[in-house]
């Protein structure tokens, strides 16, 4: 065999040996990543069913607020599992420690006595209306048709007009197809720039004028079992006030909708006003 047969031949051995060895190399880390995960602990998150903030097809839940949270869950080092409830059915559940956690939950003393709730807000929750028209100059009355999530805490200010409750899968989908057709004349929601990215994500071409109602935000927490361990539910509080810090979750959507091509997503305010009767 001549010298460079010889080279050759060494070349191709080094070439498989270094083959064989990214190989092993990749199936042990592989190896080591599931049992890395097996070791993480799991979280039982309950998604209240009908929220305007997260949406379910065939039972997955999608959205911004959802995603959201799968980062702060996620930076915690916690694996998790998802369970649609009804929101009194969330709190019996978390009573029952059949849930660690439910996502979105307004605090009350009442709840307080069974509920843990986060430090911090999950959220901080501007009330909202969505129409086909400009409402800055629009006077209501009571044969206003107004579309809502069932079990939204409808503002004072619209109480007086006619409700339209939605539920089940692709709410807000569904809303934006009633306002569309006519059959209401506005959509009421937490977070009305979610409706707006509802109707982007679904290709819907009208123009819709989105406002805040005035003096009327809510703040949104985690509630937390308050069997959960201490240990977890501090992990979970950490990094949701990291996450805050670094990006609260009205910049995580406005920058979402930019990303859809929504250059000014801050909403105007708005108060509604009711014709005299």
């Amino acid at each position: 065999m001549g010298e460079n047969d010889q080279r050759s031949s060494a070349f191709w051995m080094i070439a498989r040996f270094s083959l064989l060895l990214l190989i092993l190399l990749g199936s042990f880390a592989r190896v080591k990543a599931a049992q890395l995960e097996k070791q993480l602990p799991s979280i039982r998150v309950g998604l209240i069913e009908f929220s305007p903030l997260v949406s379910f097809d065939q039972d997955k839940p999608s959205g911004p607020l959802f995603d959201y949270a799968m980062e702060i869950f996620q930076n915690a080092g916690f694996k998790f599992s998802f369970q649609q409830v009804s929101i009194n059915r969330s709190l019996e559940e978390l009573k029952a420690n059949n849930l660690d956690l439910v996502l979105t939950l307004f605090k009350s003393p009442e709840r307080e006595a069974y509920v843990q709730f986060s430090q911090k807000p999950l959220l901080i929750s501007a009330m909202g209306v969505c129409s086909l028209v400009d409402l800055d100059s629009k006077i209501l009355d009571k044969t206003t048709r107004v579309a809502h999530i069932r079990g939204t805490i409808i503002a004072k200010s619209l109480q007086g007009l006619q409700l339209f409750p939605v539920n089940g899968e692709k709410s807000q989908l569904r809303m934006l197809q009633m306002l569309i057709k006519k059959r209401v004349d506005l959509i009421y929601s937490p977070k009305p720039e979610v409706i707006l990215l509802t109707a982007l994500d679904a290709g819907i071409s009208q123009t819709l004028h989105c406002y805040n109602l005035k003096d009327v935000r809510l703040p949104i927490h985690i509630g937390f079992s308050k069997q959960l361990l201490p240990e977890h539910r501090a992990r979970l509080d950490q990094s949701l006030k990291a996450m805050i810090e670094k990006e609260d979750f009205d910049v995580y959507l406005q920058k979402r909708l930019m990303k859809m091509g929504v250059s000014s997503p801050l909403l105007k305010e708005w108060q509604a006003v009711l014709k005299p009767e």
